[in-house]
């Protein structure tokens, strides 16, 4: 008994030996693997095209890694940019760094590693503010990406996010077993990522409703009841709320109900997939002509109404009813207090814009939304990803409970500068696209025309700003450019210039600019043109030219002039582009953009140009103008009594017969 004692005790430290040099072997396995990680992480560092560093308050690099720029961590850390740095380049940094430091609000600049030099790399530098635990700013995160390799990153970004696509196509489709008699389904992986739950979710046909949007569970059970008693496939479109993000998704859910002898339903199998992307572009492309909609129906009440008081509550009714929105409120200023309140609000949850105290102020909460910032940038804030934004925090609990997803504030202005904001909330994600913003924007800029017929010299001013950053759009063009002295003898040309008309730089240089006349204008036209030249000191228009093999073209040209000290005009600025493929397509967008869709006359873009116009050539030439402004009495009354259809036409007849009262070259 004791020599067998003994043997199992030595099989037993055996055993002890040979699991401890297993354990010995994995843990050998898993280092390498740590090692190996960490290689792949330094590899992909050193490939990535981003220059990165840290900056305490004295504007001192802590940490470093710039692969693009020629900086080593030691000869950089502890030193400042104007240690290493032209001293220009290092001042017009340390201000941008300073202000980001001050404001607390990152900025975004083009940065180039020398200055005046071709041949330097340029860095797009993302200046962040760094907080501490406390939330007090510490330092400075800067993050450059060289854009000289953009077009290249470009292009290998789109052949990634093409390749995602099509993973995503075959992978993101999730299937369920449902088991009628147990009450239970089982779901797969990618399901359960799809629907945001864990393996501990309950799956029962309770906490399946339970995922559904609140304003679309009834209709669910309804459906879910009627197909288990007599059909045979599921296969509806629903909303449902993410536990793991509150994130409103929609689903595709495709199913077969099998069922027993007596026709009982046993179980259900089937898929479900993720839409939210188709039904955001479908909600897009409605939400686009319903913005038209409102877009035309307040251009045609601006006529109509003389006070804010109307003007608001139809911009918020328009925004929902029209632009398909949940919830639309526009909050007006107060410039002693810094406070907004609100004075219109429309849709579904609205007394949510009573709930909120909102400010221009960016030193307290109130004051750090998108509101406030839009106010204070005088610029929309899009938020397309409400939940995970920190911009709208303190709000989330509101828009879990109200189920919006995307938000815009767009500032109002008067005399130029924001008086109001109109804030819209969506019940999707991404559902504010450029078409939409740019439409919303319109919108706001309609109300702002409206605001600014009282006080129609701010109007002068902000019209002659737009003019001036137009000027200076052109002026910094990379379409063709020429340059000519005053007597239009061109001095030199870009790249551009040739590709469009032929002449290289040799061949054109010193000679009239005559040469590119096609014979298609008239003496007057040019007449004209010199005349705006050396009246106003630029022109802008359609011309058709010819090119250096013959061919006549048309192109869209502004030229501006540039004078000497002495006031007088030294070199002349031509930017121009080939206009041939778009001219068509234009005279259709012209058309829609300045004339209103219901009567078919000038709306208020064009009546206004056409009135600059003529007012100044009756200043010009000292000529009397008649303007006359017709109001329809009583029209209130017959939309109300007969309808808006005719009320419609009734616009469309009066049209008609004041067109038919005046000649071709007058304006109704």
């Amino acid at each position: 008994m004791t020599r067998l004692a003994e043997t199992d005790d030595i099989a037993g430290g055996d055993k002890g030996l040979i699991q401890l040099e297993r354990e010995l072997e994995r843990l050998r396995a898993d280092l390498t693997e740590v090692k190996a990680s960490e290689e792949r992480f330094k590899q992909s560092l050193e490939m990535s095209p981003m220059a990165l560093c840290h900056h305490d308050r004295e504007l001192r690099y802590t940490w470093i890694y710039h692969p693009h720029m020629g900086f080593k961590p030691e000869d950089v850390l502890g030193k400042t940019d104007w240690d290493i740095l032209e001293q220009e380049l290092a001042d017009r940094m340390g201000a941008i760094k300073r202000r980001v430091l001050e404001t607390g609000i990152g900025e975004r600049v083009e940065v180039p590693t020398r200055l005046n030099d071709p041949t330097a790399e340029v860095f797009d530098l993302m200046v962040q503010p760094l907080h501490d635990s406390t939330g007090a700013i510490v330092g400075l995160s800067c993050a450059g990406v060289n854009i000289t390799e953009l077009k290249s990153s470009m292009r290998a970004l789109s052949d990634s996010e093409q390749r995602l696509r099509g993973v995503q196509k075959a992978a993101n489709l999730g299937y369920y077993v449902y088991d009628f008699k147990a009450d239970v389904w089982e779901s797969s992986d990618v399901l359960d990522l799809i629907f945001g739950i864990d393996l501990d979710y309950p799956r029962d046909a309770s906490t399946w409703l339970g995922l559904i949007a609140p304003d679309m569970q009834m209709e669910m059970a309804a459906y879910l009841e009627s197909i288990s008693r007599s059909g045979s496939q599921f296969n509806h479109e629903y909303p449902i709320v993410r536990p793991r993000d509150g994130q409103r998704r929609w689903m595709l859910g495709l199913g077969e109900i099998q069922r027993d002898e007596d026709g009982m339903p046993l179980r259900m199998l089937g898929t479900i997939q993720d839409i939210t992307d188709r039904k955001t572009i479908e909600n897009n492309v409605r939400r686009l002509s319903r913005l038209y909609k409102a877009r035309s129906v307040i251009d045609q009440a601006i006529v109509r109404l003389d006070d804010q008081a109307q003007l608001f509550p139809l911009a918020c009714r328009c925004s929902v009813e029209h632009g398909g929105m949940m919830l639309a409120f526009i909050c007006q200023h107060d410039p002693v207090s810094l406070d907004f309140h609100m004075v219109a609000r429309f849709g579904r949850e609205s007394d949510y814009a009573d709930q909120i105290k909102l400010s221009s102020r960016a030193d307290i909460p109130s004051g750090q939304g998108p509101v406030g910032i839009a106010f204070r940038a005088n610029h929309p804030v899009i938020i397309n990803d409400y939940l995970a934004s920190l911009t709208t925090a303190p709000w989330h609990k509101f828009a879990i409970e109200r189920g919006w997803q995307s938000a815009a504030s767009f500032p109002i202005l008067r005399g130029g500068k924001p008086y109001a904001i109109l804030s819209v909330y969506d019940a999707g994600l991404n559902a504010f696209d450029s078409e939409t913003i740019i439409l919303l924007e319109e919108l706001t800029q309609n109300i702002a025309f409206a605001l600014d017929n009282f006080d129609r010299e701010q109007q002068r001013k902000q019209a002659e700003e737009a003019l001036r950053l137009a000027a200076l759009v052109y002026e910094t063009s990379s379409e063709a450019m020429m340059v000519t002295d005053p007597k239009g003898v061109i001095q030199t040309i870009n790249g551009a210039f040739s590709a469009i008309t032929g002449y290289s730089e040799q061949e054109i240089v010193g000679q009239s600019i005559g040469v590119l006349s096609s014979g298609h204008h008239d003496e007057t036209f040019y007449t004209k043109m010199w005349t705006d030249l050396n009246a106003t000191g630029r022109w802008q228009g359609e011309i058709w030219n010819r090119r250096k093999n013959g061919e006549i073209y048309p192109q869209w040209m502004s030229i501006n002039s540039i004078t000497g000290r002495d006031g007088k005009v030294s070199r002349r600025v031509a930017l121009f582009y080939d206009i041939s493929d778009q001219k068509k397509s234009q005279e259709i967008i012209w058309h829609q953009a300045n004339f209103d869709a219901l009567t078919g006359l000038p709306n208020r873009r064009m009546f206004r140009d056409r009135l600059e116009q003529e007012m100044k050539k009756s200043v010009r030439n000292a000529l009397p103008l008649a303007l006359i402004f017709i109001d329809l009495d009583r029209f209130k009354e017959v939309n109300d009594t007969l309808g808006h259809e005719k009320g419609d036409k009734l616009l469309q007849e009066v049209a008609h017969r004041l067109k038919s009262c005046v000649r071709e070259s007058d304006t109704v």
